[in-house]
């Protein structure tokens, strides 16, 4: 009978080929699989257009200020700076008019105000999700597009919990931090990096009959038939891909750089039309949540993200040089302030709620501003009309702005 996690794993795989057997077999067949494509859900969440802050009635509020402007220049130009001792009505239509326009001036004021409060928000959201990825690295780059093809040419410690090795990358056995980026993590799940055993020497997986060139070969595809680790000390880099023709795939063999793995690992994602909006992160990061918290006998262990295989693995650690240890250990991280990336993504999610929260109170107030503009309207025209009912409409008006 299959576990929990074997048909999870089947059921989310989307293969790309049957080449993969031929680099895993048995339980570690598609091992990873089903993780790395929560993962990819959520970078392609972070790639995606993200919806912006609809003001719908900024163009008739414009219009409404506009025309209250134009009444109160006309008001005033036809007397409506004589004193009121030397003319009938128009100083005082004009003074009411004057005061709507006040207060709809200040209102339109408050409306921008939240509507400036939408947009920040907006992008410190867009901030967040591209730091979830790229780390500090974004801060360098003036356009998205340039992020995948030159985040790793620079600092690589900005993207990288460590550069030296997988295991302080990736947790090792629970005490290192982690996740400073979703490529740190993407890079420990799907790439990790090949230990150094001579041939006749005992894995340090703990398989005594497994030689440098078995592990290498047979149990180093945890996502995909493309992958190959990187010689020990060439973390966050790549080694040549496996074609399934039963080559050997030298661990000595670097052909990809960090550049080019990273091109590799994000073009195999799928959920490429994915929309990015706080519904979709939200049910991304509860996946993501759900696995991180998932504990299986000789599969999952809680805390870790990515199969664990503890008959093997009893201590749990993340090295990343085989399947069972190619995996990444939260759990010094949720001990000391959470997931750096995660920890974005839920800001930008809170963010994206802020942004729409203040976009619909910026639109909510434009029927207070028709009825200042109904009402200075009224007044306007009985000024052009001339006569008592001026005097009172004004005095109606009046009475209503003090109630």
């Amino acid at each position: 009978m299959m576990s929990v996690r074997e048909m999870r794993e089947l059921r989310m795989v989307r293969p790309i080929g049957t080449t993969i057997t031929e680099c895993v077999s048995g339980d570690y067949m598609y091992h990873n699989t089903g993780d790395f494509d929560v993962l990819c859900k959520i970078y392609r969440i972070t790639q995606a257009e993200l919806p912006q802050p609809s003001f719908k009635n900024r163009e008739k509020e414009g219009e409404i200020m506009s025309k209250l402007e134009e009444m109160v220049r006309e008001v005033e130009a036809a007397g409506g700076t004589q004193d009121l001792s030397h003319s009938s009505n128009r100083p005082t239509a004009y003074q009411e008019i004057r005061k709507l326009f006040e207060k709809a001036r200040k209102l339109k004021e408050e409306i921008e105000v939240n509507r400036t409060k939408a947009l920040n928000a907006s992008r410190s959201a867009q901030e967040n999700m591209l730091r979830a990825v790229y780390g500090d690295v974004w801060m360098w780059q003036e356009m998205r597009i340039k992020l995948s093809e030159e985040a790793m040419r620079g600092n690589k410690s900005l993207l990288f919990n460590s550069i030296d090795h997988a295991n302080m990358s990736c947790g090792s056995y629970g005490d290192k931090l982690v996740g400073k980026t979703l490529i740190n993590d993407f890079f420990c799940l799907y790439v990790g990096e090949a230990h150094k055993v001579q041939t006749g020497q005992s894995a340090t997986d703990g398989d005594d009959n497994l030689t440098l060139i078995e592990i290498y070969n047979r149990l180093n595809c945890p996502c995909k038939d493309v992958i190959r680790r990187p010689k020990s000390g060439s973390w966050t880099m790549m080694a040549e891909h496996c074609d399934g023709d039963g080559r050997i795939s030298d661990p000595e063999n670097v052909t990809y750089g960090t550049t080019e793995a990273w091109d590799v690992i994000s073009e195999a994602c799928v959920y490429k039309n994915i929309g990015s909006n706080v519904k979709t992160l939200k049910a991304a990061l509860a996946e993501f949540d759900d696995l991180v918290n998932l504990e299986q006998d000789k599969y999952q262990v809680k805390g870790i993200f990515g199969y664990v295989r503890t008959d093997h693995n009893k201590n749990h650690a993340c090295t990343g040089h085989t399947a069972g240890f190619t995996c990444v250990s939260y759990k010094h991280t949720l001990e000391n302030g959470g997931i750096p990336w995660y920890n974005r993504l839920s800001n930008a999610t809170e963010q994206l709620q802020e942004m729409d929260m203040y976009a619909k109170e910026a639109d909510s107030h434009i029927h207070e501003l028709e009825e200042y503009e109904d009402e200075a309207e009224e007044i306007f025209l009985e000024v052009k009309l001339g006569g008592d009912a001026a005097d009172g409409r004004v005095a109606k008006v009046r009475v209503m702005m003090l109630g």
